[in-house]
C-alpha cells in the first residue's frame, strides 16, 4: 500500500513538471523559442532557432544555426561544390544519383547538410518570426551512410579505371575525379561525426583517402605544360597562367608538353566622349602533347577610364580575371571528359 502511495505521489509531482515545459510562457512565447531543446530531444535531435522579419528568412537563418553546430575544418569552395554536382550529374553510373530520402541544404554557414526539417514557427507581436531547424539523428546518420557508401564506390571504380589505363592524362582524369567526390565524403564524414560518431567510425571507405591525394598530386606532377605569349600584355597574361598551371599541381616543362598559346591585342578607341577607352583581344588555345587543341578561350570588348594609360591598366586586368575565372574550369572539363561520357 506505501509503495503504491509513493509512486502516486512522484506522479504528481512529475506531471506537472512536463505540463509547464510544454506550456507556453505568460506572454505567449513557447518554451522552444528560446530551448529547441525542449520540444526537440537532444538524445534524438540536433535543432537550432532563427528569428527574421518574415517566415523564409527564419527558416534560412534557422538553418544557418543549425549548421553552426557543424564545426567542420573541411574547405568547402563554391567551385568544389559545381564541380562535384556537375560530375554526378553527367556520370551514367547508378550510384551517384541523389539520395532520394534527403533534402540537401546549403546553408548561409558554408555547410551542405543533409536532410535539414522545418519545424514549428511562430510570430510576436512585433512580427519577428522564429522558426526551428532539426534533424532527426537517426535518419540522418542512414542517409550519410548511404550517401558516403556511394561515394566510395564512384570512388573505387574511378581508381579501378585509372590502373587499368596507360595514358597519363586519362589515369591523372580518373585520379582527380576520385579526389573531387573524396572531398564530399570528407565534409560528410565530418558532418556525421556530430550526427552520430558510432556510425561515422562504423563505416569502411574501400580506399585510403591519403594515398588517393598523393597519388593525384603525383600524377598532376606529369602533366607539362608550355606557355607562350605574345602582344601587348604578354607579361601580366603569362604570369597569370603560371600561377593556374602551377597552383593545379602542373608542371611548366618543354619536356613532352602540352602548349598553351596565348595572343594579346590593346588598342586605343577614339570616342567623343570625355573618358580615354582602349579595345583589347585576348585568344588562348591549349594543344595536347600531339598537337590537337582541346580548349579555346577568346574575349574582346572595351575598358574606358578618365586617362589612357588607367584604361590601358583595367583592360588588362579584365584580361587576367577572364582567365582566372575560365581557364582552370575549362581544363579540368577537359581532364572530366577523357573519363566521363556526358548523358545524352
Amino acid at each position: 500500500m506505501k509503495r503504491h502511495l509513493v509512486i502516486l505521489l512522484v506522479l504528481l509531482l512529475i506531471i506537472p513538471i512536463f505540463a509547464m515545459a510544454k506550456k507556453p510562457k505568460a506572454n505567449g512565447r513557447p518554451t522552444w523559442v528560446d530551448d529547441p531543446k525542449s520540444e526537440y530531444p537532444e538524445s534524438r535531435y540536433l535543432s537550432a532557432v532563427g528569428s527574421a522579419g518574415s517566415r523564409a528568412e527564419a527558416e534560412n537563418n534557422a538553418a544557418a544555426n543549425l549548421a553552426k553546430i557543424f564545426r567542420s575544418e573541411i574547405s568547402t569552395s563554391t567551385s568544389y561544390v559545381e564541380r562535384y554536382n556537375e560530375l554526378m550529374s553527367e556520370t551514367k553510373s547508378e550510384a551517384s544519383t541523389e539520395t532520394q530520402s534527403s533534402k540537401n541544404v546549403q546553408v548561409k554557414a558554408s555547410q551542405n547538410l543533409l536532410n535539414i526539417e522545418i519545424g514549428k514557427a511562430w510570430t510576436d507581436k512585433l512580427g519577428q518570426v522564429y522558426a526551428v531547424a532539426y534533424l532527426d539523428k537517426f535518419k540522418t546518420a542512414d542517409i550519410y551512410e548511404e550517401k558516403i557508401n556511394e561515394n566510395s564506390l564512384q570512388i573505387q571504380h574511378y581508381l579501378q579505371q585509372g590502373l587499368v589505363s596507360s595514358h597519363t592524362w586519362k589515369i591523372y582524369a580518373c585520379y582527380n575525379i576520385a579526389g573531387i567526390i573524396n572531398q564530399n565524403t570528407e565534409e560528410l564524414m565530418s558532418q556525421l561525426a556530430i550526427i552520430s560518431l558510432d556510425t561515422k567510425e562504423s563505416i569502411e571507405l574501400g580506399y585510403e583517402p591519403n594515398e588517393l591525394k598523393s597519388r593525384t598530386a603525383e600524377f598532376a606532377k606529369g602533366i607539362h605544360f608550355k606557355i607562350e605569349t605574345t602582344g601587348d600584355a604578354a607579361d601580366k597574361v603569362t604570369s597569370v597562367i603560371e600561377e593556374i598551371i602551377t597552383s593545379s599541381g602542373f608542371t611548366l616543362s618543354d619536356l613532352n608538353a602540352a602548349f598553351i598559346k596565348v595572343e594579346t591585342k590593346l588598342e586605343d578607341v577614339e570616342l567623343n566622349q570625355p573618358q580615354k577607352f582602349v579595345r583589347y583581344y585576348l585568344t588562348i588555345n591549349v594543344c595536347d602533347p600531339s598537337g590537337n587543341n582541346i580548349i579555346t578561350l577568346s574575349e574582346n570588348s572595351r575598358e574606358g577610364h578618365i586617362n589612357q594609360d588607367e584604361a590601358r591598366a583595367r583592360a588588362i586586368r579584365t584580361m587576367s580575371n577572364k582567365i582566372k575565372a575560365e581557364l582552370r574550369n575549362k581544363l579540368f572539363k577537359y581532364f572530366d571528359s577523357l573519363v566521363i561520357t556526358k548523358k545524352p
